[in-house]
């Protein structure tokens, strides 16, 4: 039976919230995990939710390995665990599991399978004018620079024909290696597809879509601030027939801009899904000195109301 006593009365909010759409609004170093893995717990003990209903889905291997390492210590019966996945494995499961339904079976590759079948394509083929033999591996080697040539054709054929830059080279030879090369890879698939192809999936074949939302009762989301316009598209469809969605974040970081991420989908969660909003502000890694200085200097940006980190006493 789990002890709520340990839990702060801002932790304990989250965990016993029953709203269906719930916006977790947590600083660094207040605990978000410990909510997370609590709030589990509670559905499952308290509420009578099975386990396999449940999803939590985070951003990484690392943070993934972690929340369902202390889930699977709480409910140590030996019964079915949650799902416990970071977005792109999640999705990238989906898109196996439909293979038929894709017409292929996709697979991520490695830059290494990559450059293993593009070393095959030019070793089968003459040497292309305008291409540098002199040295094959490595960065700007003949084999890392055919990868990313056949990538800037697949993008646009006719900007790269017509690229000055060039002029030197073979094109119709090029594009003959481009032709085995795409065909080798033809079902591999990039780190962004994972999630691009099962809004596609979704689409195309709504009742796939409906399978998952009937399987997948309870959502809940960690690190809410870094992701996407495609992730958070793709969080919302899971969660549309249900509606019963969590997600935790903090407004005031995100590091995945780079990727597309953006801290406006957790801005506009609690307006968009009419969600109840709970504020953890009490920090325990770092001094009350440390956390005003840092509020003063972020506290013009865009954000959520009411956050202000407190030390943990």
């Amino acid at each position: 039976m789990m002890d709520l006593n340990k839990l702060n009365p801002y932790q304990k909010e989250a965990v016993l919230d029953e709203s269906p759409a719930c916006l977790v609004n947590a600083n660094v170093g207040s605990g978000k995990t410990t909510v997370l893995t609590a709030k589990v717990r509670y559905l499952c003990e308290q509420k009578g939710v099975a386990p396999k209903d449940l999803m939590v889905l985070t951003f990484t291997n690392k943070a993934a390995g972690e929340l369902k390492e202390r889930i699977a210590s709480y409910l140590s019966d030996g019964g079915q665990l949650p799902i416990v996945s970071t977005l792109n494995a999640l999705g990238y499961d989906i898109l196996l599991r439909n293979a038929e339904s894709l017409g292929f079976e996709p697979k991520v590759a490695t830059d290494m399978e990559k450059m293993q079948i593009a070393m095959q394509v030019l070793s089968e083929m003459p040497p292309i004018r305008g291409l540098n033999y002199d040295r094959l591996s490595g960065r700007g080697g003949l084999i890392a620079r055919f990868v990313e040539m056949c990538e800037q054709y697949h993008l646009d054929a006719e900007r790269f024909e017509n690229d000055p830059q060039r002029a030197d080279i073979d094109l119709k030879a090029f594009a003959e290696a481009y032709e085995k090369f795409s065909e080798a890879t033809q079902n591999f698939i990039t780190f962004d597809d994972q999630i691009q192809m099962c809004l596609k999936l979704f689409e195309d074949h709504p009742n796939v879509l409906q399978r998952y939302q009937r399987q997948f009762e309870y959502i809940m989301v960690d690190e809410f601030q870094d992701v996407s316009g495609d992730c958070a598209k793709f969080v919302y469809l899971l969660a549309a027939k249900n509606r019963n969605l969590c997600v935790v974040g903090d407004d005031d970081q995100s590091i995945y801009a780079f990727n597309g991420g953006s801290n406006r989908y957790l801005l506009a969660f609690a307006r968009e899904w009419g969600a109840k909003q709970i504020v953890i502000d009490e920090n325990f890694r770092s001094t009350q000195e440390i956390l005003s200085m840092a509020d003063a200097v972020i506290s013009k940006s865009q954000r959520l109301p009411l956050k202000i980190g407190r030390a943990h006493v």
